[in-house]
């Protein structure tokens, strides 16, 4: 019998470079925008027009300018900093989930090979192995199965199918689908990781789409 974790492909230093340095030219650039906004000229919300007779009989043409206060108010650096933070944060927040999806995505992909495997034991947890907390449980099998004549028992790392109404996605003794990576039988494909993928699917849109948001009313303002 041969034992062993399925290893999610990690994500290369390059990769993870190229991320941060996004993060880092979006900080700089929103920054850059807020120190435009704060230095623009006010505009006037109403301007009257009215002529002046001087003492030498002379007409002068005399312009009022009134501006909005309360507006101008509103518009204080710390308003900027604050959607730039959200703006940064959701981001950052997005990119976390993105490397996730993509490590979790590349294991589906390598996992082609249909398998019948029964579930040996279960874990469950509100963080997995990669550093992502859940809200709820989240659960990660660990499987035997047969393939090419040898008895294999293992697991990938990811995290998944989160408890409702108390009920398990899975069990021990549970009969399961897995996909396995020909290159590699230990490394496998279940239910839990596509759970998770989806989740992250979801994850993703929810934080780029406060990021977006975050950035309109930046604009806008």
């Amino acid at each position: 019998m041969r034992y062993g974790d399925s290893k999610t492909r990690k994500i290369s230093k390059k990769t993870l470079l190229r991320w941060c340095l996004l993060l880092v030219f979006l900080l700089a650039g929103s920054f850059c925008l807020s120190g435009c906004k704060l230095t623009e000229e006010p505009t006037p919300t109403r301007e009257e027009t009215s002529e002046v007779v001087n003492e030498d009989g002379s007409v002068t043409t005399v312009t009022y300018q009134y501006y909005d206060e309360t507006a101008s108010r509103q518009s204080t650096p710390q308003k900027y900093y604050a959607l730039i933070f959200g703006f940064v944060a959701m981001t950052g927040l997005g990119i976390f989930f993105t490397m996730h999806f993509n490590r979790v995505n590349k294991l589906k992909k390598c996992c082609t090979v249909p398998v019948s495997a029964v579930c040996t034991s279960v874990r469950k947890s509100k963080g997995d192995e990669h550093g992502l907390r859940h809200r709820y449980g989240a659960f990660n099998a660990t499987y035997q199965y047969n393939y090419n004549g040898r008895q294999i028992e293992s697991r990938n790392r990811e995290y998944g199918g989160t408890q409702h109404f108390m009920k398990y996605p899975i069990n021990v003794g549970d009969h399961a689908d897995i996909m396995l990576n020909p290159s590699d039988p230990l490394e496998l494909y279940d239910k839990l990781a596509e759970s998770a993928r989806r989740s992250l699917i979801y994850d993703m849109v929810i934080t780029y789409g406060g990021a977006l948001g975050f950035l309109v009313f930046y604009i806008i303002q």
